[in-house]
Formats: C-alpha cells, structure tokens, sequence
C-alpha cells in the first residue's frame, strides 16, 4: 500500500462481503462509457481571448460592461466524488434501443443508465451549458453547448436526463445501456441482493474525515495531513476505477509466445 491507489483499491477489497465479485462491464459497454464520458467540466465563459471558441457556447459575462465582479467564490469539492460512488450498478450491461429506452424513463426514472440522446438548448437560456459533447478532433476536449437552439449529440446519465426535462431542454433519447443493481448474495447465490459496489469502501472514508475534523486532541497539522491522505486516497482510486490500464511491453524471440 505504498500509494493512495494501491491504498484505497485494498481497502476497497477489504470491504467487500466475501465471495462477492462485482461482474465487470461488458467489453465493448466499457470502452464506449471511456470514449464517450468525461470526468470533469471545465470551461471559460467570460468574453476574451480565453472564452471558448466553439459557436455554441457563448460567454455569459462581458469584460467591457463588466469590469468588475462583486465577489468570487471557491469550493474545493475534491471529496465530492465520494458522493457518486452511492447506489452504483455493476455489469455486463444490457443494450436498449430507442423504444425500451423511453420505457425505461417513463417506468424506471432513477435506473442505473447512460442514454444516448439528441438535444436542443432552449430559446430562453441563459447559464451554463448541461451536457458535455466531444470536439470533432477528440484532443481539443470537450465543450458544453450554451447557445439558445444549439442542437448536439452526446451520451449522458440518467440523473443529467433529469435536470434537463426540469429545465426545459428538448432531450430525445436515442439508445441506451442500463446496469444491474442487484447481484447474487454471497452466501446464498439464488438470492439476490443490492449491488452497491462502493458505498460501503466511500462510507468509511467519509466517515474517518468526519472523525478527524471532530477530534479535539488532533492538531491542526495533523488534521490537514491525515484529510488530505483521505481526499488523496479516494480521488486516486476512482480515477484507477476508471482507466484503461497500463501500457505493456512485452519482448519475446519466439512466434508461439
């Protein structure tokens, strides 16, 4: 365990019940959830040469009637991601088309799913844009289209399909993959129990950040130490979760190996 990944991936183990393994992904599901997801939303929305510079994403602030702004505020939300690993569904997957996918919205709103969906930005927006879709040259990235009646295609999950319906985006799903949220219980594999894969490992986490910053013997250094340690641990193994692996190279002198 000498690196958070390594840490937290035992951990993980560890708090597992025994003889549970989570089924993994199809293969093909879990090479198009990497090419089709980002992890993060990152962009600049005040006009200049730093705004971005696809059409469909307009600045909302202008620096030359808006010198100044009243305030700025920064949350650190790196421990957030503690909050998205509650409730997971695990594999293989099963692939729905346009038909069952609306009556998956309509019967299961809250299932565990990715939809791929077509959209249009309402006429009256005016905020930040809510789905995420890939640059034509996949290195520049993502954008978040903004621009009243900008239209795209992009996958997204069901609780992004939420925010949208509430606020008005025309969203028609295209396809979905939805995932499993029971599995065979560990002692008894013809019954079957919630999966929840990490909400046991995130629960302890949390749970010894809260107990750090509860205790009054614990000195300020130590505090900020052991908290960033847990934040380190957590982030670091989602995001090992969530790679492909790594690079191997292999040297052999015979065809048959």
């Amino acid at each position: 365990m000498d690196t958070p990944t390594a840490t937290g991936s035992n951990l993980w183990a560890l708090s597992l019940p025994k003889n549970l393994e989570p089924y993994p992904l199809a293969p093909d599901i879990a090479e198009e959830m990497h090419r089709t997801s980002g992890q993060h939303h990152v962009e600049h929305l005040v006009a200049g040469d730093s705004s971005d510079p696809h059409e469909d994403c307009i600045p909302l602030l202008n620096p030359d009637t808006t010198p100044k702004i009243d305030g700025f505020a920064y949350v650190d939300g790196r421990f957030m991601y503690a909050a998205v690993c509650s409730e997971l569904g695990v594999g293989p997957g099963e692939r729905l088309n346009r038909a069952a996918t609306a009556d998956l919205l309509r019967e299961n709103p809250y299932a565990r799913a990715r939809i791929h969906v077509s959209f249009t930005v309402p006429q009256d927006w005016n905020h930040i844009g809510i789905f995420g879709v890939r640059h034509e040259n996949v290195r520049e990235g993502w954008y978040w289209p903004n621009r009243p009646g900008a239209t795209g295609h992009t996958w997204i999950d069901a609780a992004e399909w939420h925010v949208a319906q509430r606020f008005g985006w025309q969203v028609d799903p295209i396809e979905s993959v939805v995932f499993n949220t029971r599995t065979p219980a560990a002692r008894d594999r013809n019954r079957l129990t919630a999966a929840r894969p990490l909400d046991t490992w995130q629960a302890r986490l949390t749970e010894a950040r809260a107990a750090v910053a509860a205790d009054a013997m614990m000195s300020e250094t130590i505090k900020t130490a052991v908290t960033a340690a847990l934040r380190s641990i957590l982030i670091n193994t989602v995001g090992n979760f969530a790679s492909r692996g790594r690079d191997q190279t292999h040297v052999t002198f015979d065809p048959k190996e």
